[in-house]
């Protein structure tokens, strides 16, 4: 059997690790609060980046704009699939006749930014959500 200390150690250690997983889940959340007031401030100015000095360091603060997408309740997966492959998209599609919901979002993006309209096709299936965060990049 293990040494009493080598046990007590252990359940020491445990203690400290479930104290430190409840802090952290406490600061996460203080953190998403924080983000969610930055954003809001940025998106309400106008300001897409801002930095500041702080702690002896730069921060570079940034609204990162992506798109969500996700199936229609209405439709189905295949419906999806069969969208996909009508748009020329069959890289998106899987073996599995499945899809990214992802990779088709980072694709819906990059055709967004490049100006270009998303086809209807896909318009009809997807919801198509824009989201924004506030990101912090240490200088």
């Amino acid at each position: 059997m293990a040494s009493t200390e080598s046990l007590q150690a252990f359940a020491d250690l445990d203690d400290r690790l479930k104290a430190a997983e409840i802090e952290l889940s406490k600061l996460k959340g203080q953190r998403d609060e924080a983000e969610k007031a930055v954003r809001e401030s940025m998106l309400q100015e106008g300001v897409q980046t801002t930095k500041i000095l702080h702690n002896g360091g730069s921060y570079t603060f940034y609204l990162d704009k992506r798109v969500g997408v996700s199936v229609k309740p209405e439709r189905t997966r295949a419906e999806v699939i069969r969208a996909l492959g009508e748009c020329g998209l069959d890289e998106y599609i899987n073996r599995e006749e499945s899809f990214n919901t992802r990779s088709v979002a980072a694709w819906i993006n990059g055709e967004q930014n490049a100006g270009h309209d998303v086809p209807a096709v896909l318009e009809d299936c997807l919801r198509i959500e824009p989201l924004i965060f506030a990101r912090i990049r240490r200088s």
